[in-house]
């Protein structure tokens, strides 16, 4: 068996260390998200629209209002792709809904189902 000199033992030994360190660290790059909030505003000042995005992809509650300041619709999300969306009066009730299949659901005056 050949004896390596400490130069060459030292070289051995922090390539396999950085070569362990890349391994491990790889999972961890693959499981780090990009998450952003998003606030959108009228050019009055209130605000328009407001949710989050995970790398990229819209993601929980996003809310959309009135230019006067009412909450005008709220959508659910997850992984980019929506599971419904509630759309409300002036008068903050259900008006109309939408579900993960595109069905629509429409809600009396008193904002329950038909």
């Amino acid at each position: 068996m050949q004896k390596l000199s400490p130069y060459r033992f030292l070289v051995q030994g922090a390539l396999s260390l950085l070569l362990l360190l890349l391994i491990l660290a790889k999972p961890s790059l693959v499981l780090a998200q990009s998450k952003s909030k998003v606030v959108e505003t009228y050019e009055n000042g209130k605000v328009k629209s407001s949710g989050h995005f995970i790398d990229h992809k819209k993601t929980g509650i996003w809310l959309f209002y009135h230019t006067e300041g009412w909450l005008l619709r709220k959508e659910k999300w997850r992984k980019g792709k929506m599971l419904y969306s509630i759309e409300y009066n002036e008068k903050r009730r259900r008006v109309r809904g939408v579900n993960s299949k595109g069905e629509e659901i429409l809600y009396r005056d008193c904002g329950c189902n038909h």
